[in-house]
């Protein structure tokens, strides 16, 4: 789904959002994992904090299901997100 209002879409990405880390905490990790991809799928561009955080989210469920690789790749990318929104280079 791709609505033209980014307020829209910054709004159901943050409700699948929710779902996602609802379905994490009951355990449900690939219900986890689906929430996550449909925000994904809304185009977050526009907001790269929103995006970021389900980046993390994403890759906090990924780590779960032993899925190493994937969730490292999640990670460096909300890293990413994060540090060209301004926050300060850690490295």
């Amino acid at each position: 789904l791709h609505t033209g209002n980014l307020t829209v879409r910054s709004q159901m990405a943050n409700l699948e959002n929710s779902i996602g880390n609802v379905w994490r905490t009951c355990d449900r990790l690939e219900h986890s994992l689906a929430a996550y991809e449909r925000a994904l799928q809304l185009g977050l561009h526009h907001d790269p904090d929103l995006y970021a955080c389900i980046e993390n989210n994403r890759g906090l469920t990924l780590r779960h299901v032993g899925r190493t690789e994937e969730a490292i790749a999640a990670f460096l990318h909300a890293t990413e997100l994060w540090t060209r929104e301004g926050e300060p280079d850690l490295q």
